[in-house]
């Protein structure tokens, strides 16, 4: 049990704003909100460049990872 431990730490409070960019009586995922998770996620990850790939690879990744997500949370 975590308790009121707060796992996601900066990234759960980034999401609390984003939140707002949704209407409430509106289910769908907009353009703008996809943006704003775009920019968020880009703010909070920091990749690096290895044999595994390079930076820009990698962000890419997590930005497609986070469109899946979303496809799927979407009704």
């Amino acid at each position: 049990d975590l308790g009121d431990v707060d796992i996601l730490g900066p990234l759960s409070r980034g999401l609390e704003e984003l939140r707002g960019l949704a209407a409430p009586d509106d289910t769908r995922f907009g353009s703008s909100l996809l943006d704003a998770l775009f920019e968020a996620l880009d703010a909070e990850i920091a990749p690096i460049e290895d044999v595994r790939g390079s930076a820009a690879y990698k962000r890419e990744l997590a930005r497609r990872l986070l469109f899946a997500h979303v496809l799927r949370a979407a009704p």
